[in-house]
């Protein structure tokens, strides 16, 4: 679906607000949200706040999640606030708008099978859920985390950031990765170098992968040789970067 109009939205927001801002605040403004950094920061106040209320939110996750994979905003994950900001081709953009699109909302079909263009191996685990149509309460644990599943591979089909994701399911980036690791192990495979190369320069994600392979894959000894140079939730990224590249045909 066309958003040239939203982009402009979005950059016209960030270049108002600045660049301290992460996803979740940035959708909040355009929304007309009132939170606590919203009201401590005056953001309120400015002219474009609430400028695309009448608008979805996942839109806006889409518009800037897309906008960043297409380079009209960026999200540097190595500063420490985190926060989006409007690269020179946004700016451009915004002085010359050109065709935008994000992918369209799926729908069900009559018989209520997911859209086409949804990834078979998502369709087949929504399908599983779907049939098992005699809920018991000892079913219930279990297709909840297969729910939550299906969601975490619609967001990175979406790109989108996955500290977003973690918060929009009240968990721990640390489950969200032990949710890769088990959609991996279960046989599917997952390209998040989107979000790995926002975290990680080529050349650590190489070394990483290099003690990794040293390993044998095993995570617990590639942990204990890198804990002084990277961070837990670094390695078990890249890992799931090296599972995917193992993974058996």
């Amino acid at each position: 679906m066309e958003a040239k109009e939203s982009l402009c939205k979005v950059i016209e927001a960030i270049l108002e607000i600045g660049n301290n801002f992460k996803t979740d605040i940035i959708i909040d403004f355009l929304s007309g949200k009132q939170n606590s950094t919203i009201e401590s920061n005056g953001l309120d106040e400015m002219e474009t706040f609430g400028i695309g209320e009448n608008e979805d939110e996942s839109i806006w996750e889409q518009v800037i999640s897309q906008a960043i994979s297409d380079g009209y905003l960026s999200s540097d994950k190595k500063e420490s606030n985190g926060g989006i900001s409007v690269t020179s081709a946004g700016k451009k953009f915004l002085k010359n708008p050109v065709s935008f699109k994000i992918e369209g909302e799926n729908e069900d079909d009559e018989d209520g099978n997911v859209g086409s263009n949804i990834d078979s191996n998502i369709q087949q685990l929504m399908q599983e859920i779907e049939n098992d149509h005699d809920v018991k309460p000892t079913k219930t644990a279990a297709k909840k985390k297969s729910s939550i599943k299906i969601e975490l591979i619609h967001a990175i089909d979406r790109q989108k950031d996955l500290d977003d994701f973690a918060n929009s399911q009240g968990k721990d980036f640390l489950e969200v990765l032990d949710e890769l690791e088990s959609i991996i192990k279960s046989g599917m495979k997952l390209n998040i170098d989107y979000f790995i190369n926002e975290v990680l320069d080529e050349d650590q994600v190489d070394e990483i992968i290099e003690v990794l392979s040293k390993h044998n894959g095993l995570l617990d000894k590639a942990l204990m040789e890198l804990e002084d140079t990277y961070s837990e939730d670094e390695v078990r990224l890249v890992n799931i970067k090296y599972l995917t590249l193992n993974a058996k045909k």
